[in-house]
């Protein structure tokens, strides 16, 4: 437990006996020199990294109670240091002595007895502070015509400087022991506090409800469910915004009193009753987090930032790349990560579907619709994230509604004339090139800049062949634990084959030959030559082929070409220029044919 404790030693002696002892003794009692101010910031650091209680002497440790938020004990000279003081001042001849001290470590009997015993002229002056302490020598010195002063360090050294002979109070091993004996007892009971604690938060965790603990002056200690409010609504930890979250919602408060005064109170919040957060359905949880994610890490760390945020994201990569792994890690890293999340394929609805899935429908509204109308997909997402995959698909004339609902925060159901507000984020996807569809007139240049507000950009995995082999082994563990399989292999190299192939499934296509190798497995460890054998099987190819569009006219085939090629090289214009000995300017001229 020394190693939680710090010894500021006011004066050297006192630092060196400290490392004596700890030799002495074996313990990991931490030592640094400093009196009053001096020394303050490495005081400072030292709590900041794990220091639990300070040790040191009169005024110094007074100094320090003020200036530091963990315990300060006083190591308190013992009378047999002070007799030890006293004893080489009598020695040098001094009559008229003065102690001048921060406490009292004599009583009135025992001051009586000192006089008898020693036969001299001893005073006893107790100070507050370090200005009384010089004040008190320069009284005693020119009133009192005090010969020689016993003190701590700065009576010590007002006394010198005044031309007074003056003796330090220096303590020994036995007031190092005391201190850390108390030490060592309140270190164990702030234990046991931290550990009823830790004890209390993980009951509080475990509860449904929302329970909240304040204090006569309003801090809180809550639980899990009450900062999940708070995350919420983006607001500060403070009672009163508790207060403003739960209005209109059931709770209890209970009063807590102690010794018939009131001191605090506990707020019992059943979420069953309160509306404060929207629930989400358990179909539209997001499973994925950031840790879930192999690689990639500059990407994640820049997602991680966005999703601080309450603007659009927009995430850029081929198929397969995991965008919306990505959107379903912003999303529970959000404060709107107790909120639904609800995952669209754009590309998947139809364009006279469209308006009704995203924004419901009212009852009789068309032919087949059911009884009461229907929620869409912007009602059912409200108060979490929708996550709009393969935006680039949606029709042309269904993009300038999408983007009305974005701007205005309400959408309208088909056949209703009721504006519905929703608190929606929205988090796009596409393996498209957004601003050339513009060019092209198939996406609203509105919509984009509207959408194009976080920007995200996947690498396909041929471009960060670094992380093949690390996604392909947790693959391998995953699908084992799926089909209760157990394989193993002597060395990560048996996977290098992989590296010789551009994957441009991306990941989707490495998670399928993985489940590929797994499946045919038969004997419990793999080697290269197994690896090597279920590529050729499955005949995993680099694709040489590209597939465009017939067109009689010449330039629009070849413009389709370069920006087929584009793609396939991840929008990197400089390697796609150098492989095809071609300028930028020329590039451009072909990707921006115009019919």
């Amino acid at each position: 437990m020394n190693d939680n404790i710090l010894l500021v030693a006011p004066y050297h002696g006192l630092e060196i006996l400290a490392k004596e002892f700890n030799k002495r003794y074996k313990v990991k009692l931490s030592v640094i020199e400093g009196n009053m101010n001096q020394g303050i910031d490495e005081v400072n650091y030292a709590v900041k990294n794990g220091i639990r209680i300070v040790l040191s002497r009169w005024g110094t440790s007074n100094y320090l109670k003020n200036k530091v938020d963990v315990p300060v004990i006083d190591v308190s000279a013992t009378p047999v240091d002070v007799l030890k003081a006293i004893n080489k001042i009598i020695i040098e001849g001094y009559k008229k002595i003065a102690i001048v001290n921060v406490s009292n470590i004599f009583g009135k009997s025992e001051k009586q007895y000192l006089h008898k015993i020693l036969g001299i002229n001893l005073q006893f002056s107790v100070c507050h502070g370090e200005n009384d302490v010089r004040m008190k020598v320069k009284y005693l010195a020119e009133e009192e015509h005090i010969d020689a002063i016993i003190g701590d360090v700065t009576a010590v050294h007002e006394a010198r400087r005044i031309g007074i002979h003056a003796e330090l109070i220096e303590s020994g091993e036995g007031s190092i022991v005391n201190a850390l004996s108390l030490c060592t007892n309140i270190l164990n009971y702030d234990f046991v506090i931290r550990y009823k604690n830790e004890q209390i938060k993980i009951l509080l965790n475990r509860m449904e409800e929302g329970v909240a603990l304040s204090d006569k002056t309003g801090n809180l200690l809550f639980n899990s469910s009450i900062e999940r409010l708070f995350r919420y609504y983006n607001t500060d930890v403070t009672q009163e915004n508790l207060y403003k979250i739960l209005n209109g919602s059931k709770y209890e408060k209970i009063p807590v009193n102690v010794d018939k005064k009131y001191v605090g109170s506990v707020l019992l919040i059943n979420q069953k009753s309160t509306n404060a957060v929207p629930k989400a359905d358990s179909e539209f949880r997001a499973k994925y987090k950031f840790t879930d994610i192999v690689g990639q890490d500059d990407v994640k760390i820049k997602a991680a930032k966005f999703a601080k945020s309450n603007e659009t994201v927009i995430i850029y990569g081929e198929t397969g790349t995991g965008k919306e792994l990505f959107a379903q890690s912003i999303h529970n890293e959000s404060s709107r990560s107790n909120g639904p999340f609800i995952a669209v394929n754009c590309a998947s609805l139809s364009e006279s579907l469209i308006e009704s899935e995203l924004f419901g429908y009212e009852d009789g509204a068309f032919t087949g619709a059911a009884r009461g109308g229907k929620k869409g997909i912007f009602e059912l997402a409200d108060g979490g994230t929708l996550f709009l995959d393969e935006i680039g698909e949606i029709p042309l004339n269904f993009q300038a509604k999408l983007l009305r609902v974005l701007q205005e925060n309400e959408i309208r159901r088909v056949g209703g004339s009721r504006k519905i507000p929703v608190n929606v984020r929205i988090i796009c996807a596409t393996n498209k090139n957004l601003k050339e569809e513009c060019k092209k007139n198939n996406f609203r240049y509105d919509l984009y800049y509207r959408i194009n507000v976080l920007e995200l950009k996947l690498q396909p995995l041929r471009f960060r062949k670094k992380d093949i082999i690390s996604l392909f082994k947790n693959f391998i563990y995953k699908q084992c634990i799926s089909e209760n399989k157990k394989l193993k292999w002597k060395s990560d190299d048996i996977f290098e084959p992989l590296l010789k192939y551009n994957w441009y499934g991306n990941i989707r296509e490495l998670e399928n030959f993985a489940k590929f190798v797994v499946a045919c497995s038969e004997k419990d460890e793999l080697n290269e030559n197994f690896i090597l054998n279920m590529l050729e099987s499955r005949n995993l190819e680099d694709n040489d082929e590209i597939s465009i569009k017939f067109s009689y006219d010449l330039k629009e085939m070849e413009s389709e070409m370069f920006n087929t090629l584009l793609d396939r090289y991840n929008g990197n214009k400089e390697n796609l220029c150098r492989d095809f000995n071609i300028s930028k300017t020329t590039l451009w001229r072909k990707l921006n044919f115009v019919q």
